[in-house]
């Protein structure tokens, strides 16, 4: 992935970046400060928003129009993030991934005395209370996360699931980062943009590139709540 170019709105370019869109600077200069106090600003705030931050995947190679360019501009922020970010959870980025995990335990979850390997098996045994259906899940190995994800398809979902889903996730994502060394690893993301991006069609935990989904959801093709949670986890550890 190349750096996207920022450019003044004059020049020929993919998406204009000014205000009133979305990736507009929201502090303007005079009433909140000199161009250097602004781009500050915008770069905390932008940290923050983890709405925005979720759909940066879509600068990815793009040229930006802006009124400020050649002059510093909020969007060269924009541009930094979007070539830094990691939009994919695999290959060297597994471990992002709730599938995540090893013969020697690394990405388990401790829960009330028992071990789930991945959090993706952490997180589809929540969805019932039964205890039998729960130890079913924990003994399956790290490596049969898929089979995890297919019993929790299956099982009854208690009646508060979908109030709670995004609870238990962030949950085991707190339990799965207090490994120093996986710990390490997501703050060195820090301040950049976390995105599942998928072909496999899930626009909810992540967003969806396959041609299928694009038509539907229009320019926004998923929410990325996985990655939204990975953040707000990161965040809550600096």
């Amino acid at each position: 992935m190349s750096h996207p170019l920022v450019v003044h709105k004059k020049f020929p370019h993919d998406v204009y970046c000014g205000r009133p869109s979305k990736w507009g600077n929201p502090f303007e200069i005079g009433k909140d400060g000199d161009r250097t106090e602004v781009i500050f600003k915008h770069r905390a705030w932008l940290i923050k928003n983890h709405e925005l931050m979720a759909q940066m995947w879509e600068l990815q190679d793009l040229t930006l129009g802006c009124w400020c360019a050649p002059q510093d501009c909020h969007c060269d922020t924009l541009a930094q993030f979007t070539e830094n970010g990691i939009y994919v959870f695999g290959g060297e980025n597994e471990w992002l991934s709730n599938f995540y995990g090893d013969d020697e335990g690394a990405g388990s979850i401790e829960y009330f005395g028992t071990t789930y390997a991945t959090n993706e098996h952490f997180f589809q045994a929540m969805k019932n209370k039964d205890p039998e259906y729960r130890q079913s899940i924990a003994e399956l190995p790290w490596y049969a996360a898929g089979k995890a994800k297919s019993l929790g398809r299956q099982v009854i979902l208690r009646p508060d699931w979908d109030a709670i889903k995004n609870e238990v996730m962030v949950h085991g994502l707190r339990l799965k980062f207090a490994d120093k060394y996986l710990a390490d690893k997501l703050a060195a993301t820090y301040p950049y943009p976390l995105t599942e991006c998928n072909v496999w069609h899930d626009v909810y935990w992540g967003v969806c590139v396959s041609s299928r989904c694009r038509p539907r959801h229009a320019n926004h093709y998923g929410q990325n709540v996985l990655g939204r949670l990975l953040m707000q986890v990161r965040e809550e550890m600096s």
